[in-house]
């Protein structure tokens, strides 16, 4: 079977696979060069139609309830000035004045109707409808602007659950087949839950055994990288590398106000006090720490959460097998801490676990429904987006005369590269096809 993958949410991407062999998967960003881009991905799903042969059996949507106001106002390319009025403006009047608010009459500059397919397709939305209403327009609209796109048929389009497309992703894309393994999934948010525990036995079959809409963990970080001036969905990274700078003397402070937020209970994560919102409470609460100590104490709290989340799963489960996918897995140094867990037997994190892999996740879960589960095949790497020829590379490198402004090596040692990089030359290199992921490279390196 051909199955066409398409995420329409934060990095938008597609995937191609076929009899259970993902082979291609690139993001929206790689064509327009538009980073962490929102909306749909035409040119990424014609990508993988070709890699598809240039025809598909199924199509599947992650994440079935969707509000099309952040496809509309392309909601992750605000920056820090734009996020940080949109708190001001919009969000501390409706939460904390009880003011009944449009964002699009707040933010009217925000909304893009031209984006593909149109303003005909956008404006049979009401945007000034309740968030249920818009979230069930969009649902049937979707299909409609795949299967337009694709010449296909409405009954060929599927969507799947946000939180088991995460978790079919850490389990298929990992090589566990045979023995039962235990698929954690974390993020801020999807389809109303932001986490969930999975079971599989390692012969084809999968139990839910938690998903909850308490375990905000992704939400924390989003909003504390927000109050520490950075951009949330794209700098939660320097937060965590900002982290060991602060010594505990420092950090325990916002640790201890962290702490006040979540517990963990058997594989239950559990809120033990919600407050309004989590900018301006956690902004107020934070307003005399340091900011590296903001960073520190939230990233220990993030690490401890975790690993006993994980830990008492094993104990409970005695299931040894760890896969992890969703936004909190990019968090490297988390994972670093679940990977010491003494009890555990093998730890497989999928490359970028955020929205972007949702529908991988999709496809494989579709894979695993009509297809042997030992059949599936993991991902091996990443290198899953366009490549060039060399005739390609030859016509670019003639057409832009970078032969007389550069010195041109092909099949260069990695000898060559440390003597070079020694002697303090820049030098780049190109090679393969793109990777894919939120933080990839591209297969192309500046050092």
């Amino acid at each position: 079977m051909k199955i066409l993958g398409i995420t329409l949410d934060a990095n938008s991407s597609a995937c191609a696979m076929i009899e259970g062999q993902l082979v291609a998967a690139i993001s929206e960003e790689r064509f327009n060069k538009v980073k962490n881009y929102v909306g749909y991905p035409r040119k990424a799903v014609e990508y993988c139609l070709e890699a598809l042969g240039g025809t598909v059996d199924k199509v599947l949507l992650p994440s079935i309830e969707m509000d099309p106001l952040l496809v509309l106002t392309h909601w992750t390319r605000r920056d820090v000035e734009q996020r940080m009025r949109e708190q001001n403006e919009y969000w501390y009047p409706k939460i904390y004045e009880d003011k009944d608010l449009n964002y699009l009459r707040v933010f009217p500059e925000t909304a893009d109707f031209e984006q593909y397919p149109g303003p005909h397709f956008w404006n049979q939305i009401d945007f000034g409808a309740p968030k249920e209403i818009r979230i069930k327009q969009f649902q049937g609209l979707r299909k409609q602007l795949v299967a337009d796109h694709l010449g296909i048929e409405l009954e060929q389009i599927e969507f799947k659950a946000h939180h088991l497309c995460h978790s079919s992703y850490a389990y298929y894309g990992s090589p566990v087949r045979n023995e039962p393994a235990l698929s954690f999934t974390a993020d801020g948010f999807g389809d109303y839950w932001c986490a969930s525990l999975r079971l599989f036995d390692g012969k084809g079959k999968s139990t839910l055994l938690m998903q909850t809409d308490e375990a905000l963990l992704g939400r924390l970080y989003r909003f504390t990288t927000l109050n520490l001036k950075m951009k949330p969905l794209e700098d939660e990274y320097k937060v965590m590398g900002l982290a060991p700078y602060a010594t505990e003397y420092h950090w325990r402070k916002p640790y201890e106000i962290f702490r006040k937020l979540l517990e963990v209970e058997g594989v239950q994560i559990k809120l033990k006090e919600k407050p309004k919102d989590f900018f301006f409470h956690y902004k107020k609460k934070l307003e005399s720490c340091r900011f590296d100590a903001v960073a520190g104490g939230l990233q220990k709290f993030l690490e401890e959460i975790v690993v006993e989340w994980v830990q008492n799963a094993i104990e409970e489960t005695g299931v040894r097998n760890i896969v992890f996918s969703g936004g909190v897995s990019m968090n490297v140094k988390a994972m670093m801490e679940v990977s010491k867990i003494p009890q555990l037997k093998t730890l497989h994190v999928p490359p970028s676990g955020a929205d972007e892999s949702l529908c991988i996740g999709a496809a494989y879960h579709e894979s695993s429904l009509i297809m042997p589960h030992t059949s599936i095949k993991p991902v091996n790497n990443a290198y899953l987006g366009k490549g060039y020829s060399q005739a390609e590379i030859d016509a670019f490198i003639a057409a832009n005369n970078l032969g007389a402004k550069y010195k041109i090596v092909e099949d260069v040692s990695s000898d060559v590269i440390a003597d070079m990089l020694d002697k303090n030359a820049v030098i780049g290199i190109f090679f393969g096809k793109m990777e894919f992921g939120a933080r990839a490279l591209g297969a192309c390196g500046l050092g």
